[in-house]
């Protein structure tokens, strides 16, 4: 149900996989937050989550309120794709502020151009229409790419700038699976290496993230998963001291998530997400 082949499970809300989610006719999975500190009891809150699907099984929102959106309001992500599947929009509006990144494609689905816009409004809240024109353009970048001996390399440039100022060189395995990457500025010595461990069913067993730079910054993270290939959990650490622990649930009887646990080790607050409520295309019924 879980798709974790970039590593990005349970961090935003892209990681479903979409052929299950198209294969099972899930039209929406939504449920509430419950709060939870150890050694106290579990507490009810009123914030919700709530992740939308087209028939393609391709997300379309999320829709959510949090302690961030103070229960107000919430806070709203849409997704857009073309034809063939390739995300092109991806807007994002809350209280505080709204953003949007627009993406292109070559006809190997590599990606050619992002723009990003931007605007905070803090106070005000935006509705699903909103449009952010030119004027809050951030920044927008263009790519070209080199294949050689197994590896990609990737030009990043400026909006019309005939140098690029970034490289991103891009190695594979012999099963090609993304083995490394390694992202440097041309004007700047430091580097960022992200590195990627499989394991004997050729899914990520570890991935991690080390910025060479004045202050050597060191993420990385560890997965399990169970014989049905599902994943189970995820830890993420900061030079090798564990932060955040996931945990996910499932159904014995539908093999669908029940529950996420989110859990910040330092101060043992624990998150617990119920995505107890399915609705599916050609039937109102909860399964």
């Amino acid at each position: 149900m879980i798709d974790n082949s970039k590593g990005n499970a349970l961090i935003d809300g892209s990681y479903f996989n979409k052929d299950f989610i198209r294969y099972r006719s899930i039209k929406s999975i939504s449920g509430k937050f419950i709060h939870y500190r150890l050694g106290d009891k579990l507490r009810d809150t009123e914030f919700y989550r709530i992740y939308f699907f087209d028939k393609k099984g391709q997300l379309t929102k999320v829709e959510e309120t949090s302690t961030f959106t103070s229960g107000s309001k919430a806070s709203v992500d849409i997704y857009d794709y073309d034809d063939i599947g390739n995300l092109i929009v991806h807007k994002h509006y809350d209280s505080y502020n709204d953003f949007v990144y627009f993406y292109t494609y070559d006809d190997r689905k590599r990606l050619t151009s992002k723009e990003f816009r931007h605007k905070y409004h803090q106070g005000e809240f935006s509705d699903g229409a909103y449009e952010l024109g030119k004027e809050h353009t951030v920044y927008f970048e263009e790519y070209a790419y080199e294949e050689f001996n197994g590896q990609l390399h990737q030009f990043v440039f400026y909006k019309g700038a005939s140098v690029p100022y970034k490289d991103v060189f891009t190695y594979y395995d012999d099963a090609g699976h993304i083995r490394e990457t390694e992202a440097r500025l041309k004007r700047a010595t430091n580097a960022k290496v992200s590195y990627f461990v499989y394991n004997d069913d050729e899914l990520i067993d570890s991935l991690g993230v080390r910025s060479k730079s004045d202050k050597i910054r060191e993420v990385s993270s560890a997965f399990t998963y169970g014989e049905d290939r599902n994943l189970k959990s995820r830890k993420d650490f900061v030079k090798d001291e564990l932060i955040t622990k996931y945990e996910v649930i499932y159904s014995d009887e539908t093999n669908l998530i029940n529950d996420i646990l989110i859990q910040d080790v330092k101060t043992n607050f624990i998150q617990i997400l119920e995505l107890r409520n399915y609705k599916y295309y050609g039937k109102d019924d909860e399964w």
